[in-house]
């Protein structure tokens, strides 16, 4: 089994596990051990920035999405006893554990289902991440949505969309 740590900068240990793979959350530090990954270093003052204020809820969904991608990148399947299928301990540091330690399990069959892995995860309380009250973005100004991927496809769809005289909103 890997263990893979998803905490925010304040919660790492001043000695680590040389067995597990750690990752700080939303923030950059030099100073910390540079065998230490960063997750989204830049998310939230960028949220701040541009005058979000997502839900706890939101955060929290974001914290545990991030924390698998990272997880599944930093664990290699060429290293598992049969070089595809790995065991994975995973403990992410979000702001309203209890909620998801109730998940838990079903968190896990998704995972497994989803990586072919064998998941356990463990929800940690971390601080909580605070916005400022703002006005939230209008979306009622378009008249369809238009996912965008990155993609000529995508593009060809929204210029579509624009050239029929529709309005989408645009989703990355």
């Amino acid at each position: 089994m890997k263990k893979v740590i998803c905490c925010p900068a304040s919660y790492l240990p001043d000695v680590l596990d040389p067995e597990a793979h750690y990752f700080i959350l939303y923030s950059h530090s030099s100073s910390i051990n540079p065998n230490v990954g960063h997750i989204a270093p830049r998310l939230l003052s960028d949220i701040r920035r541009k005058g979000l204020n997502p839900s706890v809820e939101v955060v929290d969904f974001t914290t545990f999405a991030l924390s698998v991608v990272a997880a599944d990148e930093a664990v290699l399947r060429s290293l598992s006893a049969d070089g595809w299928t790995r065991t994975i301990e995973l403990h992410i540091y979000i702001q309203h554990r209890d909620i998801w330690r109730t998940k838990h399990a079903e968190l896990e069959l998704m995972l497994r289902f989803l990586t072919g892995d064998f998941w356990t995860l463990h929800f940690l309380e971390s601080e909580a991440i605070t916005f400022q009250p703002n006005q939230r973005y209008k979306i009622d100004a378009g008249d369809s949505v238009c996912l965008l991927s990155g993609g000529v496809d995508s593009l060809v769809g929204a210029i579509d969309l624009m050239t029929i005289g529709k309005k989408p909103i645009l989703v990355s």
